[in-house]
């Protein structure tokens, strides 16, 4: 039953995938390369991630409130190639992904041509650039999200936060919301979520198709103002908001969103 359920959604999703391909195509046609920034752009990307949630059986529940504030640098922690799918269906934001999505089978493609802003870790003047990257786009209003452990984790702990790309956000006048993600089976971590080690994308994608649903909880914590905050403060409050959020969140009424609902 499984292998069926798994044949199905990856047809699915392939067919979905293609067919946010030719809306691109139209999209960049229609409006321009930066067709994203457009309204129709916006909502079209987030029906689509809506979409790809509901093909893959992602269940989505969200706590607390995302910030209505224009210009908001958003930071999760990170624990599967999944949370950037999760979160673009309910939130209005550009992410940074690494460099080497680009190389993955049409999902590279695809993100590539929605405005994401791609960044080669370890490298300090390429982490600078990409700040001041950051910092222009915050300021021409739009939100950016990053994930400042810099890698995936296996869920049940958050690793370090680093605090080179906060530089875009340190003592200025911005705004930073942590975001908490977890992933459940059964009311526990689940051991098939996390795209760690030795994983492939497409063997990671095979796992979470044959998965009768994968539950996540997003977690939207109260906004740090930054003006005052050097950036390895910033770091340090955002990872503490998150881990008491996930401390939390088993505890905390939830509320439907995208994806299955609940």
């Amino acid at each position: 039953m499984y292998f069926i359920r798994t044949i199905v959604r990856l047809s699915h999703l392939v067919i979905h995938i293609g067919a946010g391909l030719l809306q691109v195509a139209y999209a960049r046609f229609t409006y321009g390369p930066q067709w994203y920034e457009t309204g129709w752009g916006i909502a079209a990307e987030r029906r689509w991630m809506q979409r790809a949630c509901r093909i893959l059986a992602v269940r989505i529940k969200t706590c607390g409130m995302v910030s209505a504030v224009r210009g908001t640098l958003f930071v999760a922690n990170h624990i599967s190639w999944l949370d950037i799918i999760t979160l673009a269906s309910v939130i209005e934001t550009r992410f940074l992904a690494k460099d080497n999505v680009r190389s993955w089978p049409l999902i590279g493609a695809l993100t590539a041509s929605v405005g994401s802003l791609f960044i080669v870790r370890g490298r300090y003047f390429v982490i600078k650039k990409v700040a001041a990257e950051i910092k222009h786009t915050l300021n021409r209003g739009r939100s950016v999200l990053i994930f400042p452990e810099g890698t995936t984790t296996d869920g049940r702990t958050i690793g370090r936060f680093h605090s080179g790309l906060f530089k875009a956000v340190s003592e200025d006048d911005h705004f930073v919301q942590p975001i908490a993600l977890s992933y459940f089976r059964a009311g526990r971590p689940d051991p098939h979520a996390p795209y760690i080690g030795s994983d492939t994308f497409l063997a990671h994608l095979f796992r979470i198709a044959s998965q009768e649903v994968t539950d996540v909880t997003i977690s939207f914590t109260p906004p740090i103002y930054t003006a005052p905050l050097m950036r390895n403060a910033i770091a340090d409050l955002a990872q503490a908001q998150i881990r008491n959020a996930r401390g939390e969140q088993a505890a905390m009424p939830v509320q439907a969103a995208a994806g299955l609902v609940a």
